[in-house]
């Protein structure tokens, strides 16, 4: 589990009362998986990843608490998102 400083990943809004967010990730090179995990570990949403796009619309999230997983080559970024 690695959290880089320097990666600007921002998930907005947090929380968030309807189940969707945007996923912002300038300035990852190499973005390779974006998943939504619930609090039990279990995966509820990938996302399919393109070059050249740095955001994401990612909605119908269940309520609760969920980690958003976002993997490059090299690097595993985690941030939680909390949907109420």
């Amino acid at each position: 589990e690695e959290e880089a400083a320097d990666a600007n990943i921002e998930v907005f809004p947090s929380p968030s009362f309807t189940g969707d967010i945007h996923v912002s990730v300038k300035g990852i090179a190499g973005l390779e998986y974006i998943g939504i995990y619930n609090s039990m570990g279990r995966k509820i949403k990938e996302v399919a990843t393109s070059s050249g796009q740095f955001v994401y619309f990612i909605n119908d999230l269940p309520k609760g608490l969920h980690v958003l997983i976002i993997r490059t080559r090299t690097k595993e970024y985690k941030r939680k998102i909390l949907v109420l």
